[in-house]
């Protein structure tokens, strides 16, 4: 980050990035950080059910802030480092209080590294903690977008742990919205931008989403940011049951490990996270729904009509699509266009190496990939769910499925993500 002085910009930009790498160096190896305790509420009763375990670096240090010792570890290399030296130090803390369910602990997870085993240090406090605490982790929808395949990856070993997972900052970024079904959160956390500021159509259609998600799978709905009576009333009024804010108490050095009273209630419990049998998206989809044959020309009218419904869906809509051959310069343009208006495109196939533009996002299917030979569409959003899907049988002739059952689209959607590579700056 650039001071605003007369001072040369590269001398400063310099100065300041040896000094905030040097900084970390001095917090990482001196094993200076702290962590902090927010509690979470149950709105009906104001029982403390759960805490947000913040992680916070030394008072006076210019890397206090989270946010900004993840900056600098990213730029040094030390990102890994630092997410496991603040999961440390929230389980120390939980354990040296006592905490225990029903309470649960949330932490932050940096998603693209959810996968990272352990350093060895570490694993009697994890054995510890995956016998003893109410595990939640927090996810954000930055990482889904820039990394989708690694977080895909790292979500089941956090399920196979027994932890649940929570979707962080709903509503503040319309991807949030969008990839719900990617992630199946136990737990959504609305934005505290909701709860603060006036109503618009934005924050109608966080309701909305979130409102048919709660319905659909029983997810948790949890607001942030309560700092007012009239806080409170909103976030009841969006469909939280669980809320936190500085109405409910400043975030403490350590959390209170008594137990609830009676009948106060649990967080969301994980579910078994069980990849499908099939390998690839006509695999799945098949199974469920009997195949047609059909020539390339139909098969591309009911693409378009798909694709003008994701579009129809706006800054919300997902649309991912396994590319045959290579597309051609025309599609590509049209794949760009869409990226403009929805929340994220992605094209996988045989040959595709990069998109040549950067808000297309792209997936190679290496040799030997069941996805080879096979072609589709999946359009998702919190109100959408479609996928065509298709399998070359001779010529121009293809057996296809056409499916909006939320379920089977997901699964297929979700296929075609892990495959998507990591963003390029």
């Amino acid at each position: 980050m650039q001071a605003g002085t007369g001072l040369a910009p590269m001398t400063i930009s310099v100065s300041s990035s040896e000094h905030d790498a040097a900084e970390l160096d001095r917090i990482l190896d001196g094993g200076l950080l702290t962590t902090v305790y927010q509690p979470i509420v149950e709105l009906e009763t104001g029982r403390t059910v759960a805490y947000e375990a913040l992680a916070r670096g030394p008072e006076g240090s210019p890397l206090r802030r989270p946010e900004r010792m993840f900056e600098v570890a990213r730029a040094a290399g030390r990102v890994v480092e630092l997410d496991w030296a603040c999961r440390a130090s929230a389980l120390r803390g939980a354990r040296a209080s006592g905490l225990r369910p029903p309470h649960a602990l949330f932490v932050n997870v940096e998603p693209d590294v959810a996968g990272v085993p352990a350093p060895p240090e570490l694993r009697e406090l994890l054995d510890w903690a995956r016998a003893e605490l109410h595990l939640v982790v927090e996810l954000t929808e930055r990482s889904l977008t820039d990394r989708p395949a690694g977080v895909l990856a790292g979500v089941p070993f956090l399920r196979a742990a027994g932890v649940a997972i929570a979707l962080d900052d709903v509503g503040a970024d319309a991807r949030s919205l969008a990839l719900m079904p990617f992630l199946r959160p136990e737990i959504v956390k609305l934005d505290q931008r909701l709860v603060q500021e006036s109503p618009d159509r934005e924050l109608a259609a966080t309701v909305h989403a979130v409102a048919a998600r709660a319905e659909g799978a029983g997810t948790l709905v949890l607001a942030e940011g309560i700092e007012t009576e009239a806080h409170l009333e909103r976030a009841r009024a969006l469909g939280a049951r669980h809320g936190q804010g500085w109405l409910f108490g400043a975030p403490v050095a350590s959390p209170e490990a008594e137990a609830p009273g009676p009948g106060a209630a649990r967080l969301a419990m994980p579910r078994a996270d069980v990849p499908p049998d099939a390998r690839t998206p006509f695999e799945l989809v098949a199974a469920e729904v009997e195949p047609r044959i059909a020539e390339a020309g139909l098969l591309d009218a009911l693409a378009a009509e798909l694709e003008d419904q994701v579009l129809a869906a706006g800054a919300t809509g997902v649309l991912l699509v396994a590319a045959a051959a290579p597309p051609l310069p025309e599609q590509w343009a049209r794949y760009r266009a869409h990226a403009e208006r929805v929340a994220f495109v992605g094209v996988v196939g045989a040959g595709i190496d990069a998109a040549p533009d950067l808000a297309v996002r792209a997936g190679t299917v290496r040799p030997g990939d069941g996805l080879a030979g096979q072609w589709g569409v999946c359009v998702v959003s919190p109100h959408l769910a479609a996928a065509l899907v298709a399998e070359r049988r001779d010529g121009d002739r293809w057996a296809y499925c056409l499916t909006y059952d939320r379920t089977l689209v997901s699964g297929a959607a979700r296929m075609l993500m892990q495959r998507i590579r990591p963003a390029r700056s």
